[in-house]
């Protein structure tokens, strides 16, 4: 029953009042945007940025990350300059530690054009999924980033922990990632 509070924490995150109502963010995440024929699934933003870098979940340490030779997650964390930089996952299933979305704390980017984004290059097609062994998506201290177009499962802890409740993840969007961690067979 984990989903349940999981669809629950999603809701709440997508409340903001009349902020909501314009698509603007209230806080630490987007919120989508409303219009007279009711919800509107795109947010105000629907550009989707060109990746700069690739990763793959059956990668090796040491590839540089191009489409031909990507590399894993894990490796996306020391590109540098980073700000800007976007991050497509090839589709597949992604496990182990260094397949997973959690970068280094205080790692960000500077500004709305400055996002660090991490997204599936087709939407859907790639899921980061925890095993129930490691965290999946946590972006502690990380501002600044828009994760896009993924699946999420069967984390250590919440399949999506945005700020670690002493400094705050600000500015961050979440677009199309649909997470889950109850075991497909329940």
């Amino acid at each position: 029953m984990r989903w349940v509070w999981l669809a629950i924490a999603t809701s709440l995150l997508f409340v903001g009042g009349a902020e909501a109502q314009r698509g603007r963010s209230s806080g630490n995440v987007s919120t989508p945007a409303f219009s007279a024929s009711g919800y509107d699934p795109v947010p105000s933003d629907p550009t989707t940025p060109p990746c700069t870098h690739w990763a793959s979940n059956n990668a090796t340490a040491g590839q540089p990350g191009t489409q031909a030779a990507p590399f894993r997650p894990v490796d996306f964390w020391s590109v540098s300059p980073i700000a800007g930089k976007v991050l497509c996952l090839n589709d597949g299933v992604y496990q182990g530690a260094n397949f997973m979305i959690v970068p280094t704390i205080g790692l960000s980017g500077t500004s709305d054009a400055n996002r660090i984004t991490v997204r599936s290059l087709n939407d859907g097609g790639a899921t980061i999924d925890g095993q129930y062994t490691n965290l999946t998506v946590k972006l502690r201290q990380n501002s600044w980033w828009r994760l896009q177009g993924f699946n999420v499962k069967q984390s250590s802890g919440s399949v999506i922990e945005i700020g670690d409740g002493i400094a705050g993840a600000n500015n961050n969007i979440v677009r199309r990632v649909v997470a889950w961690d109850a075991p497909m067979d329940q």
